[in-house]
């Protein structure tokens, strides 16, 4: 499962999957949400060169993570919706020391068998 925001130059998402494991990416397109899931999910997932991983806690709803590449880690800490179907995390970065608050949305990774998503989500 996949979480997205919008940018105002594209998405970022984060891609959850079923081992804990988190892997995000910075991507420069405004395609429809499904279509960029499918788009990406090759090459969206741990040891690819040059993207951010690291491994999901949780605590029911809550979420916690950091992810690391070489330029540095990123932290992230937040929670699922009731529903499951959204994302609020708040973000640090240690590599220019910036933060901020980000609302995603879960898109399901058809070409990936569904992808049931990150563990704490009551529906995926």
């Amino acid at each position: 499962m996949s979480a997205q925001h919008e940018e105002h130059d594209g998405r970022h998402i984060v891609r959850f999957l079923v081992s804990h494991e988190v892997v995000t990416a910075a991507v420069g397109s405004r395609d429809d949400p499904v279509t960029l899931a499918e788009q990406v999910a090759n090459w969206l997932a741990p040891g690819h060169p040059n993207v951010p991983a690291g491994r999901c806690e949780h605590d029911g709803a809550e979420l916690r993570f950091v992810v690391s590449s070489a330029y540095g880690s990123v932290s992230y800490a937040g929670y699922v919706s009731q529903d499951g179907l959204e994302l609020e995390l708040a973000w640090h970065s240690d590599i220019n020391g910036n933060s901020g608050t980000e609302h995603y949305q879960f898109v399901p990774v058809r070409s990936l068998g569904g992808d049931p998503g990150p563990p704490a989500a009551p529906a995926g």
